[in-house]
């Protein structure tokens, strides 16, 4: 199933962000994780979280976006998340993340859970603000989500 992944913040009308690839330029295309406004005509802001195991263990799941099969990965600690194609993923373990929490939650990465996605800044946050990885501080709107079933 396809989600919306929505931080708590809003944007600085008070509007709904949502987790979105953008993409720009022509091929080879330069990707980009951001949050922008919740818009379900807008491309690449559904997101299918696919639980992956290996040998049986659950290593999390990975946040693939359907339209492209590019999955998010955390290349550093506290530095904008990234993509790559999920065909990629043999030997890359920053891809896998876990949900903690209830209704909002930290979204945190199974590698090293002290690194939680964030969006940047302390806001506000328009329209295009960027995604990091970056060190989790408790319950602030920027660094808890949730997810919303795809109507």
């Amino acid at each position: 199933m396809n989600y919306y992944v929505l931080p708590k913040c809003k944007d600085p009308n008070n509007q709904e962000l949502c987790l979105t690839l953008r993409v720009s330029g022509p091929k080879p295309f330069i990707y980009s994780v951001v949050v922008a406004t919740k818009d379900l005509e807008r491309e690449f802001q559904t997101w299918t979280p696919i639980e992956w195991l290996d040998r049986g263990k659950d290593q999390g799941f990975i946040l693939l976006n359907p339209e492209t099969n590019m999955v998010i990965v955390a290349p550093d600690d506290d530095q904008a998340v990234k993509v790559n194609p999920l065909a990629s993923l043999a030997a890359i373990d920053r891809v896998f993340w876990k949900f903690v929490g209830s209704e909002y939650g930290a979204i945190q990465l199974q590698a090293n859970t002290k690194m939680n996605l964030n969006v940047k800044g302390s806001g506000p946050y328009p329209s295009g603000t960027l995604v990091l990885a970056y060190s989790w501080k408790k319950k602030q709107s920027n660094a808890m989500w949730t997810f919303h079933g795809q109507p």
